[in-house]
């Protein structure tokens, strides 16, 4: 059994078989996280189910309203960034799982990042 591995491609042989890299977890996540996003609609009862939200701002969410239980995430904003965050929520259709809100969502309310992964469907 012959074993070559090529510094330049990182990749290696044996007996001429191609043996494709391990992919590291780390950067597999980041890659799905970047990558995930969903209906507003469906975050918002993503949100109420997680009791993140209660039923009557979940409803307001996801038509484009800001909900009241939003108002203490980005009341030390300045008020320029926190008018920019309630803007794009109210234009938004889909909701980015690496957006700067999800995180600041996900800090106000204590939530770990395996947490905010399982509101959008990441590993389960």
């Amino acid at each position: 059994m012959r074993t070559v591995y090529d510094f330049g491609t990182e990749q290696a042989t044996i007996d001429n078989d191609f043996i494709p890299p391990v992919p590291d977890p780390a950067e597999t996540l980041a890659a799905e996280r970047a990558a995930t996003s969903l209906p507003k609609a469906e975050f918002c009862t993503n949100l109420m189910g997680a009791s993140i939200l209660p039923p009557a701002d979940a409803i307001e969410a996801s038509r484009g309203k800001w909900p009241v239980t939003f108002d203490a995430v980005i009341a030390d904003l300045p008020v320029a960034e926190a008018a920019a965050y309630q803007i794009t929520w109210a234009g938004a259709t889909t909701i980015s799982r690496v957006h700067p809100l999800i995180a600041l969502l996900a800090a106000h309310a204590g939530l770990t990042d395996a947490q905010v992964d399982a509101l959008f469907g990441i590993g389960a």
